[in-house]
């Protein structure tokens, strides 16, 4: 079925995707006790691929009581989450990581009896969402970066919680992984191994992750007495997809013939797997002269198949805890905003191994 993207998708094409009647899907959708499990599945999943977005005029439907204990307390029932398009692909694909926290968010809200509805928006927009705006959604899960401008104005909407992200300028709600203890039990097995010059490579793209990662770097030395070494490397760097490979390669260059001889270094995931390739590409031997760790499992196959160690993002775990955080919101308005912090896993792979000899590093590899 091929739907022009000006046309929105209605009722009796998700009827016809999912091979049931419209009574049925309205069943679904209002959360009717007597559609069965498994046709509440083909209807939901009809519902996501063809990005069905319940009519309002619905919304007395989603305003009855689910059961005796459930109080008539919100206008929908449904939650919105707000992605990037990018991100909404990744799921389709079901890379492992982003349908990870929504499997998450759909297992909560489905235990509370909310319906989930999806919707794209870019870093660069200004428009309130039309689930916002239409409001047909009580409130809002956000894991994309979008404008300061857009943010307070959807936090002035409605109930906001971020996943994976967390704002200075805006106390909110928000969920994510515990970036800065991921980066102290890498640098910590690294120093285990015996490495003492570790470089911290990071972007100037996400001023909030990166400067988490620089911050784990340079404190895991301050607490040790010393200074990091290498600063110039430690440095943000301009990247983006256009120019990733050129940067990497300039990056591995500038590390490989640095006076102070880095014999490791720690990086968010795409840029160890870079790091890795680029090394190998070059003969330069991976971990014998340099060791890589990297941080998130975004992409899990390329991981395991560079050997690359990483820290894992329990993405589901994420995705459950933002959605209970923000329906404890719509129960509690007035509390304060929460930060919660989810513990990750070290993975310990072939990309990292003991420091070589202090002979052995007097001659930074030529590639």
């Amino acid at each position: 079925m091929v739907r022009s993207p000006s046309s929105p998708a209605n009722i009796r094409q998700v009827s016809r995707l999912a091979g049931v009647s419209t009574t049925t899907v309205s069943r679904v959708l209002s959360n009717s006790p007597i559609p069965t499990d498994t046709t509440r599945k083909v209807v939901m999943e009809a519902v996501r691929k063809l990005g069905y977005r319940p009519d309002p005029v619905l919304s007395a439907a989603f305003r009855r009581p689910r059961s005796s204990d459930t109080p008539m307390t919100h206008e929908t029932f449904v939650i919105g989450y707000l992605s990037t398009t990018l991100i909404h692909e990744s799921q389709l694909h079901s890379d492992g990581y982003y349908s990870a926290a929504m499997m998450g968010i759909h297992g909560v809200l489905k235990s509370h009896r909310y319906h989930l509805l999806w919707d794209a928006c870019e870093a660069s927009q200004t428009k309130i969402p039309d689930i916002v705006a239409e409001h047909r959604v009580d409130g809002l899960l956000l894991q994309t970066s979008v404008s300061p401008s857009l943010r307070q104005l959807l936090a002035q909407q409605l109930p906001v919680v971020f996943i994976d992200r967390a704002y200075a300028d805006q106390p909110s709600d928000c969920v994510l992984m515990n970036y800065e203890r991921a980066i102290h039990d890498q640098m910590d097995m690294l120093w285990n191994f015996g490495h003492r010059r570790i470089a911290c490579f990071t972007d100037a793209t996400d001023n909030y992750y990166n400067e988490l990662i620089r911050r784990a770097h340079r404190h895991y030395y301050q607490d040790r007495g010393l200074e990091p070494p290498c600063p110039q490397l430690n440095q943000p760097r301009n990247i983006n997809p256009a120019n990733n490979d050129q940067v990497m390669r300039e990056y591995l260059h500038d590390l490989l013939h640095s006076p102070s001889q880095p014999t490791a270094m720690v990086a968010m995931q795409v840029y160890a797997l870079a790091t890795i390739h680029h090394a190998r590409e070059l003969g330069v031997p991976v971990p014998q002269r340099l060791s890589v760790a990297g941080v998130n499992d975004m992409n899990r196959e390329a991981g395991i198949a560079s050997g690359m160690t990483t820290y894992t993002v329990p993405m589901q775990e994420i995705g459950a805890a933002a959605a209970e955080l923000l329906l404890d919101r719509l129960r509690n308005p007035q509390r304060p905003p929460r930060r919660i912090l989810i513990e990750g896993q070290p993975v310990t792979r072939t990309s990292c191994g003991l420091a070589m000899s202090p002979v052995a590093s007097t001659s930074p590899a030529n590639p």
